[in-house]
């Protein structure tokens, strides 16, 4: 058996893909000791992993850990150097997992004893479908690798397959991502009985539960610009993992045009660099380049392979991206169903470009986010939301009330009422007018603010103007009954800033490119600034998980009766700040000066 598996297995899997979630564990060069870094938390074990222990009590570092993506670390590096040490650790941990975690029985426990038992179905499907596979080609033919060792190892393969089987998930991203591995643990390893059920049962859930989780529009209901490409994984990494091995030909054509229409979507979305808009527990800038090309390079989508190459290519809303030279220059796109509006000048890394999330809160990993905008220009993220820092499901920890923030409204460019959040609610877009030199999203949240206990009905409206190839005016009216004040938030990119509260202007200070905020009112205006602030926590970026810097948050409040409105210039430049734009309401909209040249909107 080892001798036919020695001789198949390696072939059969396809390149990893990134690990899942917020953490990745690798070994240290300390090796072989079993000392593991994360940001968060180091832990040596000694002798012995705790496979069940989790640092600052965060289980997000038990699920990591669990989830063993350092082992297909320590099989490459067997791989490349032919030191058997490596591989020898790498079946050394499998084996001491199986005999120390033994499976268990979910029915009669709640989630979080599940999370931290290594059962979570979750793991199971990326320790089982990814990165045991992964190790197991490298190490198959190592000395480390025995007979019995080989037996014990595939008989756990199968036990573990069978628990997902029983346990999977029903709903979410955890759903499609265990479906998919259950269908590609049965292309793994075709040897086993039960291989073909395991295969069909994942391919059917999949095909059958697409509209679940995913907008007509191919957005994901998650309303995350991270979580999109997470829940679309599971659909692509099998159909990849099927095509690899000639079974293409298993998937209906319908499979087949979703996965596109999800690749594109993700297009839509992403800023310049190719990181992703930082909405619902989003991570800090997790580039998509690589994995937009693999993925239009196996469904045969050329556009997208050329646009990920950098050229300069347009589209627009309902069209592919055209591969001529005389393309149209209107890029900006609407999600219709998702109610979201990418505004972008182009397609190259100087491009201009704002993200405005006028949708639902999502289906899970909620944050009071609606009505954020992200801004990006000249190669440089200018106006990001602050990303995440830590999932809550770790009762008890210290750090839980920092967390809150980053889900909060005043972590993200949005509004606060009496600096009040937002109360949970869809946002909807009202209206869009992509065409035309100034281009125009409006939208609107209406649940309100504050919490339950102590509810504000306030609504908020908020309209962009994109002045295609210049600036964006942004436009908030927060409409409420008696007096209340409003704040509007803007969160820069982390460095230093330039205030001038006399004039209610702001500006970046980088060598490359800067972004200019100069705010308008009907009323009185103030300017408030936070950077790291602990009481109130504000100004705060989450670049890793588990690791948040200071960055520069510049408000701007007025307080009144009935109604009040902020007009709001964004104004991107490349390189330094050496001139300002004058900025005016008219009667007839708004004018902006620069360098001697006057726009009007």
């Amino acid at each position: 058996m080892l001798a036919h598996y020695r001789a198949e297995l390696s072939g059969r899997c396809v390149e990893p893909h990134e690990e899942i979630g917020p953490v990745v564990l690798t070994p240290t060069a300390e090796f072989p000791r079993h000392r593991f870094a994360l940001t968060g938390g180091t832990i040596d074990f000694g002798e012995t992993i705790d496979w069940l222990a989790a640092a600052e009590n965060d289980l997000e570092w038990t699920c990591s850990l669990s989830r063993h993506p350092h082992l297909p670390v320590l099989a490459r590096t067997y791989a490349t150097t032919g030191e058997e040490r490596f591989a020898r650790e790498v079946v050394s941990q499998m084996l001491d997992w199986i005999a120390r975690v033994p499976r268990i029985e979910p029915e009669s426990m709640d989630y979080l004893d599940i999370k931290r038992s290594n059962w979570r179905p979750m793991e199971v499907a990326l320790r089982i479908a990814e990165h045991w596979p992964q190790a197991l080609k490298h190490v198959i033919g190592s000395e480390a690798m025995t007979p019995d060792a080989w037996a014990t190892i595939l008989a756990s393969i199968h036990d573990q397959t069978d628990y997902l089987r029983r346990y999977r998930w029903d709903h979410g991203n955890h759903a499609f991502i265990e479906a998919s591995a259950l269908a590609c643990v049965g292309l793994l390893f075709p040897e086993f009985n039960d291989a073909d059920d395991w295969f069909a049962e994942g391919l059917e859930f999949l095909q059958s539960h697409w509209a679940e989780e995913f907008y007509p529009d191919g957005y994901t209901r998650e309303m995350s610009g991270g979580y999109h490409w997470i829940c679309y994984r599971g659909h692509y990494a099998l159909y990849e993992q099927a095509c690899h091995l000639g079974s293409q030909d298993r998937f209906r054509a319908e499979y087949v045009e979703r996965l596109c229409q999800n690749v594109w979507a993700e297009l839509y979305q992403l800023k310049p660099d190719f990181t992703t808009p930082m909405t619902n527990d989003s991570a800090w800038q997790p580039s998509r380049k690589a994995i937009l090309r693999r993925a239009a390079k196996t469904l045969g989508l050329p556009e997208i392979e050329e646009i990920v190459g950098r050229a300069t290519c347009c589209t627009r809303n309902d069209k592919r991206i055209s591969r001529a030279t005389s393309c149209t220059p209107y890029t900006s796109y609407v999600f219709p169903d998702a109610n979201l509006v990418t505004f972008r000048d182009g397609w190259d890394a100087e491009a201009r470009y704002l993200f405005f999330d006028a949708g639902a809160p999502g289906i899970a990993h909620q944050n009071t986010d609606q009505l954020c905008v992200e801004v990006s220009a000249f190669g440089r993220n200018l106006i990001c939301n602050s990303g995440r820092f830590r999932y809550l499901t770790s009762p008890e920890s210290p750090w839980r009330d920092k967390a809150a923030y980053f889900r909060s409204t005043a972590s993200t460019s949005s509004v606060l009422v009496d600096g009040m959040n937002q109360k949970p609610g869809d946002a909807r877009l009202l209206d869009t007018d992509l065409d035309g030199e100034v281009q125009y999203a409006r939208g609107e949240f209406a649940a309100g603010y504050g919490t339950d206990e102590n509810p504000q009905s306030a609504r908020h409206r908020r309209e962009v103007f994109f002045a295609r190839g210049d600036f964006w005016i942004v436009r908030d009216t927060i409409t409420f009954e008696g007096t209340h004040r409003a704040e509007q938030v803007w969160n820069l990119a982390p460095g230093a800033v330039v205030l001038d509260e006399t004039n209610l202007l702001a500006h970046t200070r980088f060598d490359d490119a800067n972004v200019i905020l100069r705010c308008l009112g009907d009323g009185d205006i103030t300017m408030r600034f936070y950077e790291g602030g602990e009481t109130p926590c504000r100004g705060w970026a989450a670049v890793e998980y588990g690791r948040a810097v200071p960055r520069p948050q510049v408000c701007f409040e007025q307080s009144g009766e009935s109604k009040l409105v902020f007009h709001t210039l964004i104004f991107p430049i490349p390189g330094k700040v050496r001139r300002l734009p004058q900025f005016e309401r008219t009667n007839d909209g708004y004018s902006v000066t620069f360098e001697g040249k006057r726009m009007m909107v």
